[in-house]
């Protein structure tokens, strides 16, 4: 992995992130519930007024939904060549395509053993009438 060589202070990250939260077309209140924080705090962060690491995970937690961490801290950023992604709906996808096939498993499953409890019947049946 390629190390930077310019370090990247908290005037930049703030910019960053106000760029990617414009790019989504939401607003500083819009971001501060996301994240259970005022607006004015995510004013702060944008401006680079502040040094609450929480507040800073938790935005960098809320945006990797849309933007890889990679392509937020690269070396050159460039909001108009980002193609921003949403998590959410992949995950969301996934869950559905899981809940689907456990569906689909716990059917065949009641299948399988509807049908073992037949032949079980059927052979108990057979069982029951050979003679003693």
């Amino acid at each position: 992995m390629k190390e930077f060589t310019t370090p990247i202070d908290l005037v930049e990250i703030g910019r960053r992130f106000k760029l990617v939260r414009q790019k989504l077309g939401m607003t500083q209140t819009d971001v501060g519930k996301q994240i259970n924080t005022s607006q004015l705090m995510i004013h702060r962060v944008e401006k680079g007024l502040t040094t609450r690491y929480g507040i800073l995970l938790d935005l960098m937690t809320f945006f990797s939904d849309f933007v890889s961490v990679s392509v937020f801290f690269a070396e050159k950023f460039n909001i108009d060549s980002i193609e921003l992604f949403d998590n959410r709906e992949i995950q969301a996808l996934f869950n559905t395509t899981l809940t689907m096939l456990r569906d689909e498993i716990d059917q065949k499953l009641n299948d399988l053993h509807e049908s073992v409890a037949e032949k079980m019947g059927i052979l108990q049946d057979a069982v029951d009438k050979m003679p003693n």
